[in-house]
């Protein structure tokens, strides 16, 4: 805020003029413990949006607040109200989501994409969600949103892709994934990724580091 904030905070006071709480969909939801992110601007409307973990059905989901100069004027967002145009779920028939976070603009289409860290077996799975202006539908399958799966099956990635801004300097956001080959009798390093983004994205091209 202008201005500045004073050496303490009442969150009893939290009214949407200086900030606003939210809960978790269900009692156990675990709201926000895996992570809590931002994933930039990715319906493109000038607001900053912010992405939660919640547990649900023995998966955890990605639940997403889109900003808004009314979205959070209670002071409270409840979850369970999100309906597409303040909000969507990402979640998986498959995988659980591991992690959420910015990309920037991944497909040199002037809005901000996302990294997915899909939990595949233990293992933090890279994908890409593409940004796109609103209208979104409340409920997103990763399987049906996910662009391109970055890792071939024969690497594992180690931890949850990085973005690194723009390496190449080509215009267009890259990220990096750490990955290894598993031998059966341990973990192998085997190197850094970083895949350069693309107007294609579809098609990822790596370099090994």
């Amino acid at each position: 805020q202008n201005g500045g904030f004073s050496a303490s905070f009442d969150l009893n006071t939290v009214d949407g003029t200086n900030g606003f709480v939210t809960f978790g969909p269900s009692t156990g939801s675990t709201l926000g413990t895996a992570f809590v992110n931002t994933v930039g601007d990715i319906n493109a409307d000038g607001f900053s949006d912010i992405t939660f973990s919640s547990w649900a059905t023995n998966k955890q989901r990605a639940y997403v607040i889109l900003g808004g100069s009314t979205v959070i004027s209670a002071g409270i967002f409840y979850l369970n109200t999100i309906n597409g145009t303040n909000g969507f779920v990402l979640s998986s028939n498959i995988y659980g989501i591991n992690m959420l976070s910015a990309l920037e603009d991944f497909n040199g289409d002037g809005i901000d994409d996302a990294l997915i860290s899909l939990n595949d077996s233990g293992y933090p799975h890279p994908a890409i969600l593409l940004g796109k202006k609103s209208p979104w539908t409340s409920f997103i399958q990763a399987e049906s949103s996910v662009v391109a799966e970055a890792m071939s099956s024969v690497y594992n990635a180690y931890e949850p892709a990085r973005s690194v801004g723009d390496l190449n300097h080509d215009g267009f956001s890259d990220f990096a994934v750490f990955a290894y080959i598993s031998q059966g009798f341990g973990i192998v390093p085997f190197g850094v990724f970083i895949f350069y983004g693309s107007p294609n994205s579809s098609s990822l091209v790596s370099s090994r580091v």
